[in-house]
This record gives C-alpha cells, sequence and structure tokens, in this order.
C-alpha cells in the first residue's frame, strides 16, 4: 500500500482599509422669533448614506448662552451636561431624530440672535468621506416683553391739604 502525501490549502478574504460611513446633519428651529421665557423646539435628524452602517455616531449639540435645557425625546439619549446625542448605530440610508427644547432665557434679547450648531462624527473607526455636511445650525430671535411703566400726577382734584393724586399704569 502506497500513502500518498495531500496538502490542503485555504484561503480567506480580508478587508484592507477603514469602513466609512458618510454622516449629514440636518437642524431645524420650530420658528425664528421667540419671546424670552417661551419654549423653543429643535429638531436634530443624521442621516448615514453609507457604504456602510454608523455603528456609533454621537451628535455634538451644546446649547448656547441664552439658552436653558429644557428636555429631548426621539431616538437615542441626549446629555444636557455634555450635550452629546448618542442616536444608536444607523444603517446604510436611514436616519436618526431628536427634539431638543430650550427655553429661551430673560435678557437674551440682548444679545441678539442666537445660533444653535450641531455636529455629528463618529466614536469608533469608521472614517466619514465627507465631513462637509456634518454640521448645520439653527438661528433664533429673541424677543424681550415690550414693558411700559407710566406714573402720573395730578393736582387738579386735590383737596386743599391733601396733596396730589399718584397714578401708576402698567401696559
Amino acid at each position: 500500500m502506497k500513502i500518498s502525501q495531500i496538502t490542503l490549502t485555504a484561503t480567506a478574504a480580508v478587508e484592507v482599509g477603514r469602513k466609512t460611513a458618510d454622516l449629514s446633519m440636518t437642524k431645524t428651529a420650530a420658528r425664528t422669533e421667540v419671546a424670552e421665557g417661551s419654549a423653543i423646539r429643535f429638531r436634530l435628524t443624521v442621516t448615514n448614506a453609507g457604504p456602510f452602517p454608523a455603528t456609533d455616531p454621537v451628535v455634538d449639540d451644546v446649547l448656547p448662552p441664552g439658552l436653558k435645557f429644557s428636555q429631548a425625546s426621539g431616538d437615542g439619549t441626549y446629555d444636557e451636561t455634555t450635550g452629546e446625542w448618542k442616536p444608536g448605530a444607523i444603517g446604510v440610508g436611514l436616519s436618526k431624530t431628536i427634539n431638543v427644547v430650550a427655553i429661551v432665557e430673560n435678557g437674551a434679547a440682548e444679545n441678539g440672535d442666537i445660533t444653535n450648531t450641531a455636529t455629528a462624527r463618529q466614536l469608533t473607526l469608521e472614517d466619514d468621506p465627507d465631513l462637509s455636511n456634518n454640521s448645520d445650525d439653527a438661528s433664533i430671535t429673541p424677543r424681550g416683553l415690550d414693558i411700559q411703566v407710566l406714573k402720573s400726577a395730578s393736582t387738579s382734584s386735590a383737596a386743599e391739604g391733601a396733596g396730589p393724586k399718584n397714578g401708576l399704569e402698567a401696559s
């Protein structure tokens, strides 16, 4: 009996290079003029154009001076202290959305328009081939309260020794 030697060869495909996930950011405000003390809703949407899933995207959305965090609802979690929104993994061609509500602080109108910017990035090793669409902003114009205080004095109907009548009116 003759024994032959048998050689087996195995090949494996190895992906070279990094995976890419093209994230884009869209941010809108529910309205552009907001009274001090009122709430404003910002809608943030992050989209993945691929060609690979985004496994760990993060959106930085720190509220600027003049806005105070109230609440957030939608996909993922929002950390009001750091301004980080973690929407969770996003498949190719899919989007995730969150609504962030803030209160316009009293005195904000004195500083003019408020611009709120959101920027999408990845925590993992995926590259983003197009960073030009990773940020978007929404601007609002805070409006202060228009209050006038008028004071008047009248001596026409004052009785002798009674002094003038004072009146205070707010509008």
